[in-house]
């Protein structure tokens, strides 16, 4: 499935300026959620195809019986666990410890969305980010010591980086305020120092970008180009040599055509399609942010991708494929039910 023949699949700006309101009548209020224990996942889960390591990843459904929560995957002990509550947007670390999510603040806290961490298992959640606006999309260095995670409010979207603890005394803001006007999804950190992300630079650049760790030598590896074909959760291989992410196609309505899973290389060559999948679906779960419902994540070893794919009205389900484009298997498959989220640890 490996090919020269990729498309650049990218938001022009109007597209991208639009996106808020494109879509929102179509998504439902947020899902309630309950303190209770998740139900048990059904799924027959592939682990033979797996091969090693922890999946977390976010569920949401089915409509009319709505739950949500974050379900834990131990691919070593083919065992798994879910925890109920308002686990958007969760990753795991890199050591299979501990989950980093967005939780809804209130906007009367002024904050709106935080950043919380907890243990595996659900234990000592504690909100470690608590910044005026919407904290959002966090995400672990390599090595575990510290996440990522942007700020949308004011003039312009901010990326911070500190230690996942409750104030911390070392968060820094990587980007200047003055040059990310707005980004999306989430942000990756490389094992080599540097920093993915979809955004907008300055006043007109749009795209896939990279970035030092200081925030400078910001670099637009994939510019965008089309309206209705968004660029989605860039993730950097584990010897942070290349950047798989997600082109999604949607047509006018805004429903879901295709989705493309891609590589490329940091300095901006190689770009190579891994996969091109059917996309389905219109009404989505309302989320932090009315876009960015997909993601892909890299298997420890760099063997294999891990991502979700919109198959319905709020219907998704996750899928694995190797890196070399063979062996797309589904890994989810309950009825009506939304997976996202995904993420994958030792």
């Amino acid at each position: 499935m490996v090919g020269n023949k990729v498309r650049l699949v990218v938001l022009s700006a109007i597209g991208w300026l639009t996106t808020a309101n494109i879509g929102c009548d179509n998504a439902t209020p947020i899902e309630p959620y309950t303190p209770d224990s998740a139900p048990p996942l059904t799924d027959a889960i592939p682990y033979e195809g797996l091969g090693h390591g922890t999946l977390v990843f976010h569920r949401t459904g089915p409509e009319g019986n709505s739950w949500g929560g974050v379900y834990v995957i131990d691919i070593d002990q083919q065992s798994s666990w879910g925890m109920g509550g308002p686990f958007y947007r969760s990753v795991v670390s890199p050591d299979g410890q501990q989950i980093a999510y967005t939780a809804y603040a209130g906007w009367e806290a002024g904050t709106a969305w935080d950043v919380h961490v907890m243990n595996i298992d659900g234990t000592d959640a504690q909100n470690v980010s608590n910044l005026e606006y919407q904290d959002r999309f966090p995400s672990w260095t390599p090595d575990g010591l510290k996440i990522l995670f942007w700020v949308a409010g004011g003039n312009t979207d901010r990326i911070y980086i500190q230690s996942p603890v409750v104030n911390p005394t070392d968060r820094v803001v990587v980007s200047d305020t003055s040059v990310f006007l707005s980004l999306s999804g989430r942000v990756s950190a490389s094992s080599t120092g540097g920093i993915a992300f979809v955004g907008q630079l300055g006043d007109s650049l749009l795209g896939l970008f990279t970035v030092d760790m200081d925030g400078n030598d910001a670099k637009l590896l994939v510019p965008s180009l089309s309206d209705f074909v968004s660029l989605e959760s860039p993730a950097f291989s584990p010897d942070g040599q290349t950047i798989a992410y997600l082109s999604v196609t949607r047509d006018s309505a805004w429903s879901y055509q295709s989705i493309e899973l891609l590589l490329i290389g940091t300095d901006g060559t190689n770009l190579t399609s891994v996969a091109l999948v059917d996309a389905d679906g219109q009404r989505e779960w309302h989320n932090p942010g009315q876009r960015n419902a997909v993601s892909v994540c890299w298997s420890p070893d760099g063997s294999k991708l891990l991502f979700n794919r919109p198959e319905g009205d709020l219907v998704a389900h996750i899928y694995v494929i190797n890196s070399d484009g063979s062996g797309l298997t589904r890994v989810t498959s309950a009825e009506g039910i939304t997976d996202r989220s995904v993420s994958w640890s030792n």
